[in-house]
């Protein structure tokens, strides 16, 4: 078990509130924080979500914390992907403190399953690449006959698949991008 804390200050976040939400801020944040409705209640959104990824990384050692999704619901605050972080974050008076326990070392084991990595790997290939997803099925040829995607596209995949796992694929042979199947299989392969 890892323990990360933090402890920050809203008042910190005050005035750059637009600024700091772009480089914070994952789209799963962005669109509940573009719900807040006043410039106190986005800082404080913002100083949460901040403390609570600089505690992910005190505890789990990931520099690309600022990935992960914060999320906040009637049990309290959750990770997105990642059900091994526990998550207590406290807003109040001048501070906000958060705290991350990680309840296995990070990459001892592959947390997300293959149905959730084929998920997110759609989710961003669609996102990425402009694609309908009610044509994008995890078994559809993404190149040729398929969806038609050319080289440029593919650099877009690399690209997002390393942003979202820190898993490169710069070199890998092209069986590896035949589909989301394929994608995945590859993912899931090189997060340890």
């Amino acid at each position: 078990m890892k323990i990360g804390i933090d402890v920050t200050k809203p008042s910190r976040f005050v005035g750059k509130e637009d600024r700091f939400s772009r480089y914070i801020l994952t789209p799963d944040e962005r669109a509940r924080y573009e719900e807040s409705s006043s410039r106190g209640s986005m800082a404080v959104y913002l100083a949460e979500r901040w403390a609570a990824k600089e505690a992910i990384y005190k505890a789990t050692g990931d520099k690309s914390y600022l990935k992960y999704s914060i999320l906040d619901n009637v049990d309290g605050f959750t990770v997105k992907y990642r059900p091994d972080i526990s998550l207590s974050v406290s807003a109040g008076g001048e501070y906000v403190v958060a705290i991350a326990i990680v309840n296995t070392p990070f990459k001892e084991k592959n947390i997300m399953n293959e149905l959730e990595i084929k998920t997110r790997i759609k989710e961003l290939l669609c996102d990425a690449l402009g694609i309908d997803a009610n044509v994008l099925e995890f078994d559809t040829p993404l190149f040729g006959d398929g969806i038609g995607l050319d080289s440029i596209d593919s650099l877009e995949i690399v690209s997002a698949i390393d942003s979202e796992w820190g898993v490169s694929m710069t070199g890998v042979g092209n069986e590896n991008f035949h589909d989301i199947n394929a994608l995945a299989a590859y993912v899931a392969a090189h997060l340890n």
